[in-house]
């Protein structure tokens, strides 16, 4: 196998972190880099790198949507809660601000890690098929 097929590879493997933008379940992104990575491995000391770097990225991104998932989900007990158990508290805008701060709040945190994750997935598939290694900012190194 040449170099350009190596490179290619590699690439894939990182841009595996994206499937989880078609498939609609949580760690579709950490089972795609996964499956990628056990397949590919074994061509390539380069592919079997980068997919590496790209399975320890992918988990922390996945621990990052865990996290906000927990939070989301007590958010939402939080004010559900909040409105059903003190009906006679809820008056217009007593309530009602933190509620739309809350979860406004949590969504921008949400779209902020898929940015996080398409941006670097990107660039480590961008870099991967130039040939250069690249290792993930704040990356947790779990899988050596």
């Amino acid at each position: 196998m040449d170099s350009r097929q190596v490179h290619t590879r590699a690439a894939i493997v990182h841009l595996g972190g994206l499937i989880g933008w078609v498939f609609p379940f949580r760690f579709a992104n950490l089972i795609g880099v996964l499956v990628l990575w056990l397949i590919l491995r074994k061509d390539d000391p380069f592919i079997e790198d980068q997919g590496k770097e790209a399975l320890n990225f992918q988990i922390l991104v996945s621990l990052l949507f865990l996290v906000l998932g927990i939070s989301g989900g007590m958010i939402f007990l939080g004010h559900w809660m909040d409105f059903f158990w003190r009906p006679h508290d809820v008056l217009p805008g007593r309530w009602y601000w933190w509620s739309v701060a809350d979860v406004g709040i949590w969504g921008a945190l949400w779209r902020l890690v898929h940015l996080f994750n398409f941006i670097f997935c990107v660039v480590a598939a961008i870099r991967a098929g130039q040939g250069i290694a690249y290792r993930y900012p704040l990356s947790l190194r779990i899988i050596r």
